[in-house]
């Protein structure tokens, strides 16, 4: 694999990480209020 696509995939596992965490932001909002209601 050359280095090009390396940095691509290293971009693309870089978005994805910080998707997955905002993503589990949200469902932990959402846990949160349902349990408050």
């Amino acid at each position: 694999m050359d280095e090009e696509n390396k940095k691509e995939l290293e971009k693309i596992a870089c978005q994805l990480e910080e998707q997955a965490a905002k993503n589990l932001t949200l469902a932990n909002k959402i846990k949160r209020i349902i349990n408050n209601q």
